[in-house]
């Protein structure tokens, strides 16, 4: 029976789903009110939308979990009923102090922590999220990603069941029963995800070791992000790339100017780079990489500044713990 139906009242509600609100009211036995009467309007809400779709559908919620998501996606332990192998890795559950407790039971309500997956599963799911698959199923993960509220007083902005970071890149949801805990967070901009699931009905524990991990792999993969040079300079990556060789020394070789009268001149003789400077002996200079030459016997270092293409735009005198650049005249 459909609650929304004439014949339904809020009693028959109340009365199919009782057992499910009597866990709720234990599980927050110690909490406000509010918050007890919070969550069950939220689940009433819940009733009402996952029994629509479903009936929608001439379906159950089940049969749509596998045909929609759990079978395209190459989830196997995605599931509402579980046979008797999966029953035997079922995570037993446990209660806030760690004691074992039963695990809720949800005959209308699977969609409120009903549906069982593993680590396998919901990496998958994870997947498909940062990379959708080019089909319709694709084009539901794409909906669901976008924005469709914004952020205000209530709360986060919202996708279509997911909530949105601050940093406007994060989507992540979160949930849990009277002796489970599960959150997940995803990033496209990074191409991370994180997944935390616990057999244990912690409070906060769960959220907050996802966030760290999160934190953790934004700061690693800005440390290693190639630093940006101006102008469109070569990254030091792009540097190593680089042969050493002809073409690479006549991409050196010019005139460079660090003040009037100081003219750094560079050329390639007979494939070694010699460089003049003005009113002084001309000296060889050796490679420490393709865009730094170093003097020997002076403690002196030239850093050429080059871009993707072309002759170098620049370079840089490193001496006696100074660096001062000299920009390349002429043609």
């Amino acid at each position: 029976m459909h609650w929304r139906d004439k014949q339904a009242t809020f009693e028959d509600l109340l009365d199919r789903n009782r057992g499910r609100f009597a866990a709720i009211a234990r599980a927050y036995a110690d909490s406000d009110l509010d918050d007890l009467l919070q969550e069950i309007l939220l689940q009433i809400w819940r009733i009402d939308s996952w029994l629509s779709v479903a009936e929608n559908a001439k379906s159950t919620y089940q049969k749509l979990l596998q045909d929609r998501i759990a079978t395209p996606l190459g989830m196997p332990d995605c599931t509402v009923d579980l046979t008797d192998e999966q029953k035997k890795r079922f995570a037993p559950p446990h209660n806030k102090v760690s004691s074992p407790t039963l695990a809720w039971m949800f005959a209308d309500l699977p969609g409120a922590g009903g549906v069982h997956a593993n680590m396998r599963d919901l990496m998958r799911f994870a997947k498909a999220q940062l990379n959708p698959p080019k089909d319709k199923l694709g084009e539901v993960i794409e909906l669901a990603w976008k924005q469709h509220i914004p952020a205000d007083a209530s709360g986060p902005a919202m996708g279509l069941g997911w909530m949105i970071h601050a940093d406007g890149e994060t989507r992540w949801h979160n949930g849990g029963t009277g002796g489970s805990r599960s959150v997940i967070l995803i990033n496209r901009q990074i191409k991370t995800a994180i997944i935390v699931l616990c057999n244990t009905a912690v409070n906060d524990e769960a959220d907050e070791l996802a966030a760290k991990l999160m934190l953790e792999v934004v700061v690693r993969k800005a440390a290693n992000k190639p630093k940006e040079k101006p102008n469109g300079e070569l990254t030091e990556q792009q540097i190593k790339e680089l042969k050493i060789d002809a073409d690479l020394r006549s991409r050196l070789t010019g005139r460079y100017q660090l003040a009037p009268n100081f003219i750094f001149d560079v050329k390639d003789q007979n494939g070694q780079l010699m460089v003049g400077i003005t009113n002084q002996e001309t000296q060889e200079v050796f490679s420490d990489t393709a865009t730094r030459w170093s003097y020997r016997g002076l403690d002196a270092t030239l850093e050429f500044h080059l871009k993707s293409k072309g002759p170098a735009i620049a370079l840089t005198l490193h001496q006696n713990g100074a660096a001062q650049r000299a920009k390349r005249i002429g043609k």
